[in-house]
């Protein structure tokens, strides 16, 4: 049986069977997790700890391109040092 993540609130107001179906649940993952992290600390698979590395790389490198890709701006748009002058001719003609 799997449950998805309850907030301490939704786990309030299940039944107590459930809840103890969902605590059992819980310490089983966290067993399986901590034997998995164990696992890789003695060595691992040969060549898991280098992908899993490289994925997450791939993945901040992709976040970090993201982050600053809406806010670039292409230098073919002009010249910028003019932009205040021409801002200042257009109120003068006015």
């Amino acid at each position: 049986m799997s449950f998805p993540c309850f907030s301490y609130l939704e786990y309030s107001r299940l039944p107590p069977a459930v809840q103890e179906q969902y605590l059992d649940w819980c310490q089983n993952q966290f067993e399986n997790e901590r034997e998995m992290i164990l696992f890789e600390r003695q060595g691992g698979v040969q060549g898991l700890a280098s992908r899993k590395a490289q994925e997450e790389v791939d993945w901040l490198q992709r976040i970090t391109v993201w982050s600053y890709l809406h806010a670039y701006i292409p230098n073919n748009r002009g010249d910028h040092r003019f932009l205040s002058q021409e801002m200042f001719n257009k109120v003068k003609s006015n």
